[in-house]
């Protein structure tokens, strides 16, 4: 019999849409349901780390590479682990995902005493110490999981920074429908007042420089602008570096 089509495989399915082919992390008993699924997926293949902080770094690492990566942990103890790497890859704009497996959505809303929370019945401090650190994120239930999915990955990709989606044990497992489109990409639109100052105090800057040198920032390659410096470069010789 054919296994049902759940959130879990459309977070894959949109995983491996944007180029990652590898997910590092650490089993936990918040997301073991899920990575039942990593294990079964075709294109996704499951990178087993010795904690959650190595595994950060090594998602920072693959995403250096590829373009984007992921990392799954478990709730409390293993997203916070994680925290000193995903805070690296939000300083220097590198877009990885960070999955949270969490316990189920019922025991969330009834503040159950469970183990990896402070026993406050609150399920979401962590989430909320995540929040500085990522470009968007997102608690994931039965109604939005899908929908918040593309946003969280939309925005991680756009903005070359984190994002984090909290996946309960129970919405890991939810029916959904495959995706039907590519994952939308919108990119930010230039402010044209912001653009035209820039400028002008740029000009105001060199205009009476005897000599002018380049140093490229390492924005460039997250934003994939080396064409652009190149022909730059090609068009007004100077004296440059890059960082």
């Amino acid at each position: 019999m054919q296994t049902p089509y759940t959130v879990a495989d459309y977070l894959l399915d949109r995983i491996a849409g944007c180029g990652i082919g590898h997910l590092f992390g650490v089993p936990g008993d918040y997301n073991l349901q899920f990575l039942d699924h990593v294990i079964d997926h075709p294109h996704v293949r499951w990178v087993g780390c010795a904690n959650e902080l190595n595994a950060a770094y090594a998602a920072d690492g693959y995403a250096r590479v590829a373009g984007a990566g992921a990392l799954l942990t478990t709730f409390g103890v293993g997203e916070l682990s994680a925290m000193n790497g995903l805070a690296g890859s939000y300083a220097e704009y590198v877009p990885v995902l960070h999955i949270v497996g969490a316990p189920c959505s019922g025991a969330q809303r009834r503040g159950e005493l469970m183990h990896h929370t402070l026993g406050d019945g609150d399920f979401q401090h962590f989430y909320r110490m995540s929040q500085s650190l990522c470009a968007a994120s997102a608690l994931l239930d039965a109604q939005n999981a899908c929908h918040e999915i593309d946003r969280v990955l939309s925005t991680m990709l756009t903005a070359h920074r984190p994002g984090y989606l909290m996946l309960p044990a129970d919405v890991a497992k939810r029916p959904a429908l495959p995706p039907s489109t590519e994952l939308a990409l919108s990119a930010p639109e230039s402010q044209g007042s912001v653009v035209t100052a820039f400028r002008y105090h740029a000009r105001q800057k060199l205009i009476n420089s005897s000599r002018v040198a380049l140093l490229a920032d390492f924005l460039a390659v997250r934003f994939g602008l080396q064409p652009v410096l190149q022909r730059w470069m090609a068009e007004t010789p100077m004296a440059h570096a890059t960082l």
